[in-house]
């Protein structure tokens, strides 16, 4: 059984600028709350927990992928001796600069939410 829900009954009209209004939304969306629901845990001293982190962890897991799939295929092709090399050698510095981009991204974005903590 659920606990009773209280009636809300009561309507508070507060006039804010456009910008007072937009941080508003930005500020609730990246809460996943609606914004009468993070005004009431604003009112109430309820700490209001960011999605922001769990965002970040979920762009980190992404760029970990990326460098998996990245030397995988570096791995197959220095690994498979029997099929023509001649194109691959140019291709190679090119997938080696791509996973050092994608490392120096992911120390990036690993640095940031370490500062944001």
């Amino acid at each position: 059984m659920q606990p009773e829900r209280p009636i809300k009954e009561k309507v508070v009209k507060v006039r804010l600028t456009r910008e007072e209004w937009s941080r508003l939304v930005a500020m609730a969306e990246l809460c996943n709350l609606s914004v009468s629901e993070l005004i009431r845990r604003q009112m109430a001293g309820i700490k209001i927990e960011s999605n922001e982190q769990a965002q970040q962890f979920l762009v980190l897991a992404k760029i970990n992928a990326d460098l998996g799939r990245l030397g995988g295929l570096l791995k197959l092709w220095l690994s498979d001796p029997g099929k023509e090399q001649q194109g691959r050698k140019l291709e190679i510095p090119t997938l080696i600069n791509q996973i050092k981009s994608t490392q120096g991204l992911l120390a990036q974005t690993a640095r940031e939410l370490a500062t944001r903590q």
